[in-house]
């Protein structure tokens, strides 16, 4: 049977915080991390499509808008 734990918004966050890794102590490296969280998700899209920096320009020629006042 299951058994159901009712949590505060406070305690609910505390619990998310310190599960992230993001509560003091802090890990002393990311091998640490990885170690506790159990699994890493690399994320290879930026290897074959670098994100862009202000002022960069599509191959269609148009330059891109990268957010901010027009």
């Amino acid at each position: 049977m299951t058994t159901v734990h009712r949590l505060s918004r406070v305690d609910a966050r505390r619990v998310a915080v310190r599960a992230q890794l993001l509560a003091l102590p802090r890990p002393d490296g990311v091998m640490e991390v990885v170690r506790h969280l159990g699994v890493l998700q690399p994320d290879p899209t930026s290897a074959v499509a670098p994100r862009r920096g202000p002022g960069a320009v599509e191959p269609s020629g148009q330059r891109v808008r990268t957010g901010g006042a027009a």
